[in-house]
């Protein structure tokens, strides 16, 4: 695998390399940091869709107490 410099990357992104060190120490911590934040997004993803399944999960929950239905 080629290695990915500063340099290279800021190039092909059209932005200043002062601008990516403002943002990041090196490659590996912006690596880190969009790592953190994908998981951030699908974490969120996730609890927004939860709640409905918890809620249908629930309700059955109910309804079975309430009729004595398995």
């Amino acid at each position: 695998m080629e290695k990915i410099s500063v340099n290279r990357l800021t190039k092909q992104a059209t932005i200043n390399r002062v601008t990516f060190y403002l943002h990041y120490r090196d490659i590996p911590d912006m690596l880190e940091k969009m790592a953190d934040e994908m998981i951030e997004d699908i974490s969120t993803v996730g609890a927004h869709f939860q709640r409905p399944f918890i809620a249908v999960f629930e309700g059955r929950g109910r309804y079975q107490a309430k009729t004595g239905a398995k």
